[in-house]
């Protein structure tokens, strides 16, 4: 039997990001927010407003995260989002990252994750498994 460990939900206003988009230090913000795969996405996006969607909602899974482990040192370029064969996303991390920290090799195939944006608003939902036996 499962239980769960953690759950953390954020919310974010999107036309944070649009303004983002437009700074001098975008790239490094990118660097540090998002995992290069991530970076490669959104980069393919072609408008401003897709690209700000996307933003946001990385920030917000990412953050929830964070709330749901209640480990405040997770470093967002090493964590991204895979997908399985019917399209649910999953919490992957960087192979070195998770050698690293053994705990979070703990919580990386326990983790669902759910993700939406209304208007100017995202929000994300992490729910991290444990074990009966944990």
């Amino acid at each position: 039997m499962n239980f769960i460990k953690g759950v953390g939900i954020d919310i974010t206003k999107i036309p944070r990001f649009t303004r983002l988009i437009n700074q001098k230090y975008f790239q490094n913000f990118l660097n540090k927010a998002l995992h290069p795969k991530e970076i490669e996405e959104f980069h393919r996006l072609k408008t401003i407003e897709l690209q700000s969607k996307y933003l946001a909602s990385r920030w917000s899974y990412k953050e929830a995260l964070v709330k749901a482990t209640g480990n405040k040192k997770i470093i967002f370029s090493k964590v991204y989002l895979k997908k399985n064969e019917q399209g649910k996303p999953f919490i992957a991390f960087e192979n070195d990252y998770v050698e690293e920290h053994k705990d979070i090799n703990d919580i990386s195939n326990k983790t669902h994750v759910s993700i939406s944006h209304e208007d100017d608003t995202s929000i994300a939902i992490v729910i991290i498994e444990r074990n009966n036996n944990i």
